[in-house]
């Protein structure tokens, strides 16, 4: 069983539970507050995460089909606490390694998670999936869509060997999966 952690009520983003495989049909107004809370998630989690020499930007790129992603593209260039910027981008699975600090992993075809897992094995990178399907896999974070709020999962095993840290005031914060089941 994977070393998960669910995060709850981090800087401002609530955290739920249990994942549902496919997130229902949403009407416009309920899938564009659901894409920023996403949004707000993914940059929240972002806040919290250090590369190897603490870059000034990271750069988060959005690949495969995604459902929520919407808001953090039309973000592009964020600021955040403490004066680092995150910049939003769309890339394909083949161009991930090149120019990506972070990727917002959406649905892929196992040719192409194949690929961007290739692409990134020995790099800094943190991956957030928007498909909740459990944790591991290609994704570090997985993040579990509700129209009552957006929560996450974090992949110990996954995160330690990613090269990227997390600070632990965000950990302390979580409770371990295997204690609820």
């Amino acid at each position: 069983m994977p070393a998960c952690v669910v995060l709850a009520a981090v800087a401002g983003f609530s955290v739920l539970a249990e994942a549902l495989p496919h997130p229902a049909p949403l009407d416009a107004t309920e899938q564009e507050r659901t894409a920023h809370a996403v949004a707000a998630t993914t940059l929240g989690i972002l806040s919290f995460a250090h590369w190897p020499g603490d870059p000034s930007r990271v750069r988060l790129c959005v690949v495969g089909s995604t459902l929520y992603a919407d808001a953090l593209l039309t973000t592009r260039h964020v600021a955040q606490a403490g004066g680092r910027q995150v910049l939003v981008r769309q890339r394909a699975p083949v161009d991930v390694a090149a120019d990506c600090d972070a990727l917002y992993l959406g649905r892929m075809s196992r040719e192409e998670q194949r690929e961007v897992a290739r692409r990134i094995v020995g790099r800094p990178e943190l991956t957030v999936g928007e498909r909740h399907a459990g944790c591991g896999g290609a994704s570090v974070i997985c993040l579990d869509i509700r129209l009552s709020g957006v929560s996450f999962e974090v992949d110990l095993r996954s995160l330690a060997q990613s090269g990227v840290r997390v600070e632990p005031g965000l950990l302390k914060l979580s409770r371990n999966l295997e204690h609820r089941r």
